[in-house]
Order: structure tokens, then sequence, then C-alpha cells
């Protein structure tokens, strides 16, 4: 089982809270925030934000440390979560180094996509009737979303190929009801 110090190093800073002997610094919030998704990040630039997401920073470290001591860490479906909830960010961690390395996009592959799928870029009106398409330049960002989306999933689809046929993985299909 992870104890927080072992999960969460000390992070330097200035002090901003305590809660009973523990202190959180500018570093352990700064930390916390790039947790985040881009576009919560981005909400969390003035002064008040900061101080409510700390405000709820804590409340989650007082409730994580009173399941604590209620014995939660030791229950059952705890301990089955965190070790999924491990697997899946292990998972995640491998599929973001081994397919980033893969996956590079050029001007040339872009505008190749764009060609090649024209029909995914249409404008429509209010009653959805398509009333064209998008220049490149237009769906450019969306075009360019999608390709990279494209080839991560043939390099996971390849990567996974790649795992199967190393590991002799058999998969009885007629067993399956």
């Amino acid at each position: 089982m992870l104890e927080p110090d072992e999960a969460k190093p000390k992070r330097p800073g200035t002090v901003i809270a305590i809660i009973g002997k523990r202190k959180i610094t500018t570093g352990d919030l700064e930390f916390e925030i790039s947790q985040l998704p881009p576009y919560v990040k981005t909400q969390l630039r003035e002064q008040k934000k900061k101080i409510d997401f700390l405000k709820s920073y804590i409340a989650t470290e007082l409730l994580y440390d009173t399941a604590k001591r209620k014995g939660l860490d030791r229950d059952k479906e705890v301990i089955e979560s965190a070790y999924q909830a491990k697997k899946n960010i292990m998972v995640q961690k491998l599929l973001q180094e081994e397919i980033s390395n893969e996956v590079s996009v050029k001007e040339e592959d872009v505008e190749l996509y764009y060609k090649a799928n024209k029909d995914n870029y249409t404008e429509t009106d209010e009653q959805g009737n398509v009333i064209g398409i998008k220049s490149l330049e237009d769906a450019k960002m969306q075009v360019m979303q999608d390709l990279i989306q494209e080839k991560q999933k043939q390099a996971y689809e390849r990567l996974v190929e790649r795992m199967i046929r190393a590991e002799s993985v058999q998969i009885f299909e007629d067993k399956i009801e």
C-alpha cells in the first residue's frame, strides 16, 4: 500500500497552509494544479480561484485522513480499486511513452489527410444540411487533431499486436457464450 510520503515527495516553497503537523507549500499547490486538465488550469490563474482550489485540496486531505483512521485503507474494495487505478495509470504512461515516439505529423500529412477526409469538415445550417466544406485553413486544428488521433490508434494497434505475438496469446472464442 502506498503511503503519502512515498507517493508525495516534499515540494519546496513557502508554507501556505498547515494540516495538523503537515505543511502545504506553494510547491505542493503548484504540483496539484499541474495535474489538472489544461482547461481547468486556465481557470486557476487568479488568487481567489487558487485559494478556493487550496481549500478543496485541504478538504480532500482531511477526508482522506478520516477515511484512513476508519481503516478504509484496508478495505478490500479500496485495495482492488487502488490496484485497478495503479494498473490503468501504468498502462497510460506506457502508451504515452511508446506511442508518442511513433506519432509525428508533418504539414504535408495534414494536407493529405484533409483532402482524403474532406467530408468530415463540412459546414451545416441549423437543420443539419450541408452548406459547404471548411477550407483547410479553417479546419486545420481539427484536421491535425483527427490525424494525430488516427496515428495514435494505429500505433496502439501495432503495439498490442506485437505484444500478442511476443507473448503467444491464445484466445478461445468458441468458449465464450
